[in-house]
């Protein structure tokens, strides 16, 4: 897969940087002081550390893990340097997006493992995780074109057709769906679905349902945090649209948006 299938929110222009989940991790004096720090360093450190960013990035979205903020601070900065992390990211994310037209993104903080019960007592806020990816912000037009050129994968070209047909039958579902029936589906195991462990999905306990079925347990599966970044769901929509004749394809994608 590429390093960002598409833009995540459909309200954001392709092409240009994101503003959802999006860093600088901090902004007004918080900023200000970090490019203070940042500017006080050697001039052969603070391009070690940008580039460091930049190469650790790039690494990260190859191996399909995220970036995390303790990680980068551990392994480039230092405790001693921690302070000017706002605004070595900040340049980082200049180089990504100028040069290798990406930037980064915040994941959103993973869900409980728990559906929510309505009669239960609220439960706690999760807290915001500093765990990011890779998207591209290339315009939809120019990542054909660059997909049109670059030598297929067949490997990767099934996996990440099978990933949208996935996604499209949780999309399907009113945007969740049993283990039952996604396993059933898509020939799927627990021990080979990769897209939990990559964060494409969400697993979620559902205790109803397990005693409905008088089981051990149950889950259910969700858009995982990857999944809302990389994809939007007008382009899931659009996906499963072309399988039908083209008299079809709007009252499908009708369907699709509909909230539950």
């Amino acid at each position: 897969m590429s390093a960002g299938p598409s833009q995540a929110s459909q309200s954001q222009q392709p092409g240009q940087p994101s503003t959802q989940n999006e860093a600088p991790i901090t902004t007004g004096k918080a900023l200000e002081a970090a490019n203070n720090h940042f500017r006080r360093l050697k001039k052969r450190d603070s391009d070690r550390f940008v580039k460091a960013f930049v190469r650790i990035a790039l690494a990260s979205q190859q191996k399909r893990v995220p970036v995390k903020r303790e990680d980068l601070v551990k392994t480039v900065l230092s405790q001693q340097n921690a302070k000017v992390f706002a605004a070595v990211f900040d340049r980082a994310q200049k180089v990504l997006r100028s040069v290798f037209a990406l930037e980064l993104v915040r994941l959103d903080s993973k869900h409980s493992n728990r559906r929510k019960d309505p009669k239960a007592k609220a439960q706690k806020e999760p807290t915001v995780r500093q765990e990011y990816i890779l998207r591209s912000i290339l315009p939809k037009h120019h990542q054909d074109f660059v997909a049109s050129i670059i030598p297929v994968d067949d490997d990767k070209t099934a996996k990440d057709t099978l990933l949208r047909i996935v996604l499209s039958l949780v999309l399907a579902e009113k945007r969740l769906v049993s283990s039952g029936n996604l396993l059933k589906k898509e020939a799927l195991t627990e021990r080979d679905c990769r897209f939990v462990k990559e964060e494409y999905l969400d697993k979620l306990k559902n205790d109803e349902t397990a005693q409905q079925q008088n089981a051990g347990s149950a889950e259910d599966y969700q858009w995982g945090p990857r999944a809302k970044v990389e994809f939007s769901e007008e382009e899931i929509s659009v996906f499963v649209a072309k399988m039908f004749p083209v008299a079809e394809t709007e009252s499908v994608k009708a369907i699709l948006s509909q909230k539950i």
